[in-house]
């Protein structure tokens, strides 16, 4: 299955509206004069309107359908200010702080959305993933849940799915049961039946029963008691993954993986 037209076709199913936070970036400016090219999604690009034009004209990118937010002088700063007093109240979010923070294109990018002006936030095309995901977990994560992430990788034919790469240092079991049904969510929204593999010290078991192990196998265990339908290739090892599973993934990009 090709990947990449599953999603075009699922985006023009459901057209969204995405606020870009770097709009003025020059990859962000030729990805927006694509996707509304393809009429995959509406943007709205955050930034000065005559930087932003100049570069489209300068790119060839035809962003005419995009809207253009300064976030700077925007008449929604008012507005936006009060929000986020009132959702950071319970750490005694001031005006005056408030006022700086959306002075951030991410803070900004993040109310937007909230405030229900788009459906979805991208960035961190110039900024650090921290940077970004700071206003995302203030601003937009549900109460009560717990956040991960799940990064594709598309190679020979194949797709990859790998979860949580940044967000949870250190999971609970409960928390790696929740990462992974969030991962198998996510690969079945692609039309595509989810196969999971947890890493571990040793391979379905092999490496004794250390607490490292054992988390993963309660892990393991509360996936398979929230869903029965999904396949579970329980544990394994990184390199055996790498050996069978993703080869040449790390070989130009490292020769040391510090877990």
């Amino acid at each position: 299955m090709d990947i990449l037209k599953t999603i075009e076709k699922k985006a023009k199913q459901k057209p969204v509206k995405v606020v870009i936070c770097e709009g003025w970036d020059e990859r962000c400016i030729e990805a927006t004069g694509t996707i509304l090219k393809e009429n995959l999604a509406q943007i709205v690009l955050l930034g000065d309107a005559e930087t932003i034009a100049r570069k489209a004209k300068a790119l060839k990118a035809d962003i005419s359908k995009a809207e253009i937010v300064d976030y700077k002088k925007s008449d929604l700063r008012k507005e936006f200010i009060e929000k986020l007093v009132e959702v950071r109240k319970h750490k005694g979010m001031t005006r005056e702080e408030a006022h700086k923070l959306i002075e951030d294109e991410n803070y900004f990018a993040c109310l937007y959305a909230l405030c229900g002006y788009a459906d979805a936030v991208a960035g961190s095309k110039i900024c650090s993933t921290a940077a970004l995901m700071r206003p995302v977990l203030q601003i937009l994560r549900e109460q009560g849940k717990l956040v991960s992430e799940v990064s594709l990788v598309h190679m020979k034919g194949k797709t990859y799915f790998m979860s949580d790469l940044s967000l949870n240092i250190t999971p609970t079991a409960e928390d790696l049961g929740s990462i992974t049904l969030n991962a198998i969510d996510v690969v079945r929204m692609f039309e595509i039946e989810p196969k999971a593999a947890l890493l571990s010290f040793s391979t379905k078991g092999s490496g004794g029963n250390t607490p490292q192990t054992e988390l993963i196998r309660e892990a393991v265990a509360i996936v398979k008691k929230k869903d029965k339908t999904a396949a579970i290739i329980k544990t394994m090892m990184l390199n055996i993954i790498s050996l069978f599973v993703i080869p040449n993934l790390f070989r130009n990009l490292t020769n040391i993986l510090q877990f």
